[in-house]
């Protein structure tokens, strides 16, 4: 399948606050993207007594992702999560032949970032980090060659963040 045939796959990356869900939510309601929030298989992991960040976790988180991914009717999909240099290359590899993959990273402010957290509901089913985590987020060297849009949500909706998404995929 040609490139510009293919469905579209966004790997929604970003720190905590930066509004990963509510950006997912719009791309959802107003472009018709089917989504994956891979903060929800998190949460089933930990409250199924399992550990998402151990070696035995991850590569389960890896393989639950991929799982959802393929089981999809090959619509246009975001997937949100922390996504690293090396996940990036990998989920890219994997699913090259199926999609059009789009990596995009949202930061913001640190102030606003703790803000956010702060201010934020807790949602059932949701792992939703803290401002301890966001804070040791924030040290970690990215590589920001890894992603195709990196974009600041300081002073962005969530509604201008999914536009700048679409219209950068669709370039």
């Amino acid at each position: 399948m040609s490139e510009a045939n293919r469905p579209v796959l966004v790997l929604l990356s970003g720190y905590s606050g930066s509004g990963k869900t509510s950006v997912i939510k719009e791309l959802a309601k107003k472009y018709s993207y089917e989504f994956i929030i891979t903060d929800q298989i998190r949460q089933s992991l930990i409250d199924q007594g399992q550990d998402p960040f151990d070696e035995k976790g991850s590569g389960l988180t890896r393989k639950i992702r991929t799982d959802l991914i393929a089981k999809t009717d090959k619509s246009n999909l975001v997937i949100e999560g922390n996504f690293d240099q090396q996940g990036i290359l990998e989920l890219k590899a994997q699913m090259a032949k199926t999609y059009k993959v789009f990596a995009v990273f949202l930061k913001a402010d640190e102030d606003i970032l703790e803000s956010r957290v702060q201010k934020r509901q807790p949602e059932s089913g949701m792992y939703q980090g803290d401002i301890e985590g966001l804070r040791q987020t924030l040290k970690r060297d990215w590589d920001w060659d890894s992603y195709d849009l990196v974009l600041d949500t300081s002073k962005l909706s969530p509604v201008e963040v999914a536009k700048r998404i679409v219209e950068k995929v669709n370039y």
